[in-house]
């Protein structure tokens, strides 16, 4: 049975650690199965994205947008040492920031035919927990990545390509970047609009 719908732990029975793996698939580093592992922001993927380039991680290319661009090493520093170097920089708001990471997470999926057939024949819903010792600490904050990886699984497996979520993605992209542009023809970049 497909169960491409990610459904959200309840409040008052959240996944168990225990449990990855049997009833659900921890994406996380540390994870207990590869398919979560591989999943992780940390895990090595390297990604050419289609805006800003080379990318060992995911977690370079989060840190490199929340950090406005400037710390190149992000790119080639590995997933741990990204978090690390990113937190220890000002961050800023980017208003493309989840469709650019989608896109990101797009590549790294279509770079990658074993992730694509780890994820193809598993059904498990996504959860993504930390697990220190007996704590478990959930990151809800970031469903909105876990439903990208449903939509991605069930794009692939019900038209074996991923054309249709990229072409999505970017004309989103384009269609705010060129009303940006407009913005900052008529008012000046950077300005504040009407």
């Amino acid at each position: 049975m497909s169960t491409d719908t990610q459904v959200k732990h309840p409040g008052a029975a959240p996944f168990q650690p225990e449990d990855d793996g049997k009833t659900h698939i921890n994406v996380y580093s540390k994870g207990a199965t590869s398919l979560g592992r591989a999943l992780s922001n940390l895990s090595e993927c390297n990604i050419e994205h289609p805006y800003f380039g080379h990318f060992r991680t995911l977690e370079g290319l989060w840190f490199y947008m929340k950090t406005n661009f400037k710390e190149d090493s992000l790119r080639i520093i590995k997933g741990l040492a990204a978090r690390e170097l990113g937190k220890k920089l000002p961050s800023q708001h980017y208003p493309l920031f989840s469709k650019m990471f989608k896109l990101g997470m797009l590549e790294k999926l279509d770079r990658n035919p074993q992730l694509q057939r780890e994820l193809l024949e598993n059904d498990l819903p996504f959860a993504h927990y930390y697990v220190y010792g007996k704590k478990v600490m959930f990151q809800d904050r970031h469903q909105w990545q876990l439903d990208f990886w449903v939509l991605l699984r069930s794009t692939l497996r019900n038209t074996g390509s991923l054309t249709v979520i990229r072409e999505e993605l970017l004309e989103s992209i384009k269609h705010h970047l060129d009303n940006q542009n407009q913005e900052d023809a008529k008012n000046g970049p950077g300005a504040e609009q009407s």
